[in-house]
């Protein structure tokens, strides 16, 4: 009977802002929840390189739904295009701006964010990235009410997440994906019959990533192999990949195995073995096998790289 009374409500309104792959399986799970009417979906267009970046408005077009491109969701068009549309909250899902208080104030209710950490700590740029390097053992999938601050709001939906071993940025990138979409039914649905409660937090060490920038995904050989080997995990598809230079060219890694070696007098960066689509080169502890590479042809025995 209670089902049957939900379908006379009327439906969720939301404008929808995404501009990432993550950002499309969302907006595909909510599209297929029928107490849900999106509005307005917004994305952007691709300027600048960004690996796992997503036009959302081929999407939307598939879906009959209004698609908005915009460079900046706080600029004086964006507002005045948001402000002419009813809807009851903003989903801001996989989008690098924060929403300043003209904007957010437009929803009805409030707006919600997305973030793929343990929240309150490890906000800002490149969880993904950061934990993986790091070698975090857990992270998690956060679903909050945005305020001005990056990554600050009321929790409303987290689930823990752990990182094994074997876990690159793709693995856990799917394992977020696949938790986020269930959250999200539970979160819509919950807002749908006004049962949404804040998750009160223990107090948690408060701390924000910075933003990743070029050098950091370059390899150092001094690093201990197990440390290069998380970096390169972190740097996987669906991002650009970890990097080294040898003879003045640079060269992309995707994949390595950590080598048990009791080596100490070698020096670091030195390759000591090349195989057809492999080789393995010191490191400051250990060695590193580096996977799908034509080594054969490139790379020689006694040869370092920087």
């Amino acid at each position: 009977m209670e089902h049957r009374k939900n379908f006379m409500k009327k439906k969720i309104k939301i404008i929808f802002i995404g501009s990432v792959v993550f950002s499309k399986h969302l907006l595909i799970t909510l599209k297929n929840l029928d107490f849900i009417e999106i509005v307005a979906v917004v994305t952007k267009k691709r300027k600048k390189m960004k690996s796992d970046f997503c036009d959302l408005s081929h999407t939307s077009n598939k879906y009959k739904i209004r698609s908005l491109i915009v460079n900046d969701i706080n600029s004086k068009k964006s507002y005045n295009i948001l402000r002419n549309l009813e809807f009851d909250y903003i989903f801001c899902f996989g989008w690098s701006q924060i929403l300043k208080k003209k904007i957010i104030k437009l929803a009805k209710k409030f707006a919600i964010g997305y973030h793929p950490s343990d929240l309150p700590s490890n906000r800002g740029r490149h969880p993904i990235i950061w934990a993986i390097s790091l070698g975090l053992k857990n992270t998690a999938s956060c679903f909050f009410k945005i305020n001005e601050k990056a990554d600050d709001g009321k929790i409303l939906s987290k689930k823990y997440i752990k990182i094994l071993n074997k876990d690159d940025a793709n693995s856990l990138y799917l394992k977020l994906v696949n938790s986020a979409k269930y959250q999200l039914k539970q979160l819509t649905y919950d807002l749908y019959n006004n049962k949404v409660k804040v998750i009160k937090e223990l107090k948690k060490e408060k701390n924000y990533w910075r933003k990743r920038n070029y050098e950091d995904g370059k390899i150092d050989w001094r690093m201990n192999a197990n440390s290069i080997y998380n970096l390169i995990k972190s740097l996987s598809t669906p991002y650009d990949g970890a990097h080294f230079i040898f003879k003045d060219r640079e060269f992309k890694v995707f994949d390595s195995k950590v080598i048990k070696i009791d080596k100490d007098n070698i020096e670091p960066g030195k390759i000591l073995r090349v195989s057809l689509n492999n080789f393995i080169v010191k490191c400051g502890i250990d060695a590193l096998q580096l996977i799908m590479i034509k080594s054969n042809k490139v790379f020689k025995k006694g040869e370092y790289l920087k």
